[in-house]
């Protein structure tokens, strides 16, 4: 089809060749129709004037062509260039002083030989008359440029020209053909590959042109021809009234067209295409034309069908499982639950629904189910984890969760949907490996599989997408027997061959193996599960194999973990220190031995040379009674502690002691039910710590505190008598103090005040004294005595503070407890609240352990803490990030708290410092009177404890302090 042109050059040329030629040059549509005309346009200039207007105008054309935009240039019979236009240069960037009689010119824009050679072969074939011949010449700008020259020197001799030539510069026109045709090259590859076609209907002329796609899709092979009544005919007739209105309304409006309807093919088949048309009027808005693509969503529709069906049966699924369904925004807002989910948290829909999931879920967890559910939206993936949920009695349940992301069209998450399971108890190791092969069957119900067809004959298979999906390949992809072979794991080709032979060939079994491939795309080492049945015919020769193949990697990893774990458990149990056995319970409640590890083993070969071996399959009583020999008082409180543990399903902990011939055995013992699939008690671990060399260490140390005792009665009246009289004498130091401190003070303030008046009356007599004296007068005046007067008043207000932080201390030491119950855990965190912003400059990192509920003075008890906690942050090493840990433990007579720091630490020369009034260790760049530990020393001591510290330079510092845990006797003295 021909194009029109919009250079403006072009427009040039025509109006000069109009104005010489008297030629109408309307009608001209394109560039080479142009160039075309131009040189008519001068053969018959020539032809038509006489030889004086000939030679005059001749004195004109050199100016002429000089100015044509079009390329010209000539050559004498030496080949040297005698002519080089304006576009010439405009096209190369090369001047024509640079061309005309330079003998080397042509190698300036042909620079290889070869291309010479070509151009003087080409003139020496074509001679002095040749049409739209095609060189590529390199610019000075180094681009190369594709000119279309037609020489004229035959048909236009001018005196002095061997060859000249007229030339158009079609480098952008070859590269738009060239991107045509990759467009038009890709636009087929696309149809093909998702069923796609266009076509133009010219209204007017009813001239339908259609690609192969569009007759593909309508049923059609490529050589039939189709019409636009065939088109029509072919739209499924209850559709037909939907369409044909939308067309005419397209049209009358002007409007594009957007489509689905039904056609039935000539087979009779039904399809359903999306039609995309564009209306476009000619000039005078009175004809059109379609322009149009048309794609075959068959397989879409048939999709939304089974997605509809399958929504249908997800509902009623969800609905009948145990498993708590739910789905929320990412909000955490719930948006669907299922009958489990409300049945577990006793709760209606309308109750859920509306409300956070964050609810149900343990306080502890709640900000970590958040932070999740934000990275779900943020990266979105299927995740899994296990939450602390309360059901509805109140009872918290460990429920394991499989979270999803649901998107919309444009791939954001809009909803996600949480599958929970109770997973309380724990399971016996072929138990996990049952229940993870259970949730690997729930995901294969969503899961698509793919399916194959094995020719035999012609040794070639057919498949799903979703093979080739899980297999890396396209329809490219040789499925031949070779082709499968090589997807297979090289270590299992030989294997899979003979498989084949034996299984297939031999026995004629159905196919059913499991096997490592490598996916073609990404090289990916994948694990699958392939399913067959094979069909023979009346010889027993294999005709074809139809069966299934699934990615069941997860699956196997899963298992892989499943043996590791078992192989862990198997060398914590066997390598314990703790004597450990288990024991199953029986269907009639009896416990019989099942295993012990080798600690368990050691000690009966010790302490009652006996083999554990001997207690495998026994009963707890043969066990007991018969080979251990212990008496019946063993065995039923045994018997008691297996039995509670069974019946409350918790573990049960005491101690035990056991008379050997070597001497008692004592142990802390626990009981711990197991349990199985249907939750009932399947089996019982005992564990049993030696505690013996611990017990006797307990009785020396009650045997010492006796003898003890009696001197620290003695010792504590002197030690009343001694604090008495310190108090004492902190009350006197710091109260008749203050008195000369105050008088100090107020005499500095009446030495400022006289001063005063003397240097304003000192100013009226100064200008008569003699300059030496007056020298030494202002001096003494202005600089000497308000400094002295300066420093007095310093050391009176630091004697002042001193003094105030003595008698604080005195007091402390006797302050009334009022003793309540406090939780330290809330106490702490309430405490680490108020330094918050000093934890966050600082980023310390604050670990908060089990701390107990303790009888105290909530004052004093927060002084303590808020003491060595502020301490330990101030003396952190900033080169490093900060921690501090706190935690506690707990006996039957104190309470021992710890506060352990990353910070500077203390060196040995400054620990007698630590607690010493107005001592300070270390670099001094802190602020504060040194009485903050002090003050606590007094507090721990007032409650009957002790505190100490253990300190690394550099390392950091751990300080522990005691509280009593009875407080009686403390109470009553107050």
């Amino acid at each position: 089809m021909a194009t029109h042109t919009h250079n403006p050059k072009i427009h040039q040329l025509l109006h000069l060749v109009a104005k010489l030629a008297d030629r109408d040059c309307a009608d001209f549509q394109n560039e080479e129709d142009s160039i075309d005309c131009a040189i008519q346009a001068l053969t018959q200039l020539i032809e038509q004037k006489s030889s004086k207007e000939l030679n005059r105008q001749n004195a004109h054309l050199p100016y002429f062509m000089d100015n044509l935009p079009i390329m010209i240039n000539a050559l004498d019979e030496n080949f040297n260039f005698v002519f080089w236009n304006k576009e010439c240069e405009r096209v190369t960037g090369f001047s024509a002083e640079e061309v005309i009689n330079n003998p080397k010119a042509l190698e300036l824009f042909y620079p290889h030989e070869f291309q010479r050679d070509k151009i003087l072969k080409d003139f020496s074939l074509l001679g002095n008359n040749f049409q739209d011949i095609e060189w590529t010449l390199t610019t000075k700008m180094g681009q190369e440029k594709t000119i279309r020259w037609s020489n004229i020197s035959g048909q236009l001799p001018v005196s002095g020209w061997k060859v000249w030539a007229v030339g158009t510069d079609i480098t952008s026109q070859r590269q738009a053909e060239i991107s045509l045709q990759e467009r038009e090259s890709h636009l087929q590859r696309a149809e093909s590959m998702i069923s796609m076609g266009h076509f133009y209907n010219n209204l007017a002329g009813d001239q339908l042109v259609v690609s192969d796609g569009i007759k593909h899709i309508w049923g059609y092979d490529s050589h039939q021809s189709m019409t636009s009544e065939s088109m029509i005919a072919q739209i499924h007739p209850e559709d037909l009234d939907k369409v044909m209105p939308l067309f005419r309304k397209a049209a009358q409006e002007k409007t594009s067209i957007d489509v689905e309807y039904r056609i039935i093919k000539p087979d009779k088949s039904v399809a359903f295409v999306r039609n995309v048309s564009e209306i476009i009027y000619d000039e005078t808005q009175q004809k059109y034309s379609v322009f149009g693509t048309s794609i075959d969503i068959t397989e879409r529709k048939q999709t939304e069908e089974a997605l509809r069906q399958s929504k249908a049966r997800y509902q009623a699924l969800i609905e009948s499982q145990l498993d708590l369904f739910s789905r929320y925004r990412p909000d955490t807002t719930l948006t669907y639950v299922n009958d489990a989910y409300c049945k577990f948290y006793g709760k209606s829909r309308e109750e859920l629904i509306g409300k956070s999931y964050l609810t149900m879920v343990a306080p502890e967890f709640q900000e970590l189910a958040r932070e999740e559910t934000n990275q779900l939206v943020q990266q979105p993936r299927t995740i899994s984890g296990e939450y602390l949920n309360f059901a509805a009695d109140g009872t918290p349940h460990w429920i394991h969760w499989i979270i999803q992301p649901i998107f919309n069209e444009n791939r954001e998450v809009i909803e996600l949907q949480a599958v929970g399971r109770d997973v309380t108890t724990l399971k016996h190791t072929e138990e996990a490996l049952r229940q993870s092969e259970f949730f690997l069957q729930r995901s294969q119900q969503v899961a698509l599989i793919g399916s194959y067809y094995f020719d035999f004959g012609t040794r070639e298979w057919l498949s799903s997408p979703m093979l080739d999906q899980i297999f890396g390949i396209d329809d490219k992809y040789l499925k031949d027997v070779e082709g499968w072979i090589n997807l297979v794991h090289p270590d299992q080709q030989e294997e899979m061959r003979q498989y084949l032979t034996k299984h297939i060939f031999e026995k004629q079994d159905r196919f059913d193996k499991e096997f490592r491939i490598i996916r073609h795309n990404d090289q990916q080492e994948r694990w699958i599960s392939v399913l067959g049945e094979p069909e023979y015919d009346d010889y027993d020769h294999p005709v074809k194999l139809i069966g299934t193949i699934q990615d069941i990697t997860e699956r196997k990893q899963i298992q892989e973990t499943l043996h590791e774990s078992q192989n862990r458990f198997s060398v914590i149990f066997n390598e314990s220190a703790d004597l450990q056995l288990i024991s199953s319970v029986e269907p009639d409640g009896t416990f019989r031995m099942m295993a012990s590890n080798n600690r368990y083993a050691t000690m009966l070969a010790q302490l009652l040379n006996k083999s554990a071996e001997e207690l495998i399959g026994k009963t707890l009583r043969e066990a007991i009674t018969n080979i251990l020999g212990f008496d019946e008082e063993v065995y039923n409180y045994t018997i008691e502690n297996y039995t509670r543990a069974v019946e409350t399903r918790e573990v049960i902990r005491f101690e035990e002691t056991f008379s050997t011939p070597t001497g008692p055995f004592f142990s802390e013992s626990i009981v711990a039910p197991i349990f199985g699939s249907s939750n009932e008690c399947r089996f019982i671990l005992y564990s049993a710590r030696d505690i013996t060399q611990r017990k006797i260490a307990v009785e020396q140390i009650r045997q010492l505190n006796e003898e003890l005792e009696q001197r620290v009665v003695e010792r504590t009246k002197e030690l009343e008598q001694a604090n008495a009289e310190i108090r004492h004498f902190a009350y006197i130091v710091s109260h008749d103090l203050r008195s000369p401190l105050v008088n100090l003070k107020g005499f500095s303030a009446e030495l400022r005040s006289d001063l005063k008046l003397i240097e304003d009356n000192l100013n009226k007599v100064l200008p008569l004294l003699e300059p030496s004296l007056r020298d030494n007068m202002t001096q003494a005046l202005q600089q000497d005595i308000p400094e002295s007067l300066g420093f007095i008043e310093s050391s009176v207000t630091n004697m002042d503070q001193f003094t105030k932080a003595i008698l604080k201390l005195s007091r402390l030491g006797r302050f009334h407890l009022d003793l309540i119950e406090i939780n330290v855990d809330t106490l702490v965190r309430k405490i680490i609240k108020s330094l918050n912003y000093q934890i966050t400059q600082k980023n310390v990192q604050i670990i908060i352990g089990d701390l107990p509920t303790i009888i105290a003075d909530l004052v004093s008890i927060e002084q303590i803490f808020s003491n060595i906690i502020t301490n330990a942050l101030t003396y952190l090493d900033p080169q490093r990030p900060g921690e501090v840990i706190i935690d506690a433990e707990k006996d039957e007579s104190e309470i021992c708290f710890r506060v352990q720091d990353n910070g500077r630490g203390i060196a040995p020369e400054d620990e007698d410092k630590i607690f010493a009034p107005f001592r300070r260790a270390g670099k001094q760049n802190e602020p504060g009177e040194g009485m903050g530990l002090a003050y606590v020393q007094t507090l721990v001591r007032r409650y009957g404890g002790q505190i100490w510290f253990n300190s690394e330079l550099g390392t950091g510092t751990t300080f522990l302090f005691t509280i009593p845990v009875n407080l009686k006797a403390i109470s009553s003295e107050t």
